[in-house]
């Protein structure tokens, strides 16, 4: 589907209080933002974003990062 082939997600400033666990589907992503809302952890979906390069999750009440980020290899830049 469409999600597969997506490679940036902004969701930033939308008073987001928690991100799908379908955001996982969005293997093609490689820039993801979700900065200035409520989130107060990632779902363990981000860690099957093999391409992912850019985590952009600043501004928010992050208490947790699911250890499944660690599955992302091309990680080279996080925001918190």
């Amino acid at each position: 589907g469409r999600l597969n082939a997506m490679t940036t997600i902004d969701l930033s400033v939308n008073r987001l209080s928690e991100i799908p666990s379908s955001i996982g589907g969005c293997v093609s992503l490689v820039h993801f933002r979700a900065s200035h809302n409520r989130l107060i952890e990632l779902p363990p979906g981000i860690g099957s974003m093999p391409g992912l390069r850019d985590l952009m999750v600043d501004h928010n009440a992050l208490t947790f990062l699911h250890p499944a980020i660690g599955n992302c290899g091309e990680l080279l830049h996080i925001d918190l």
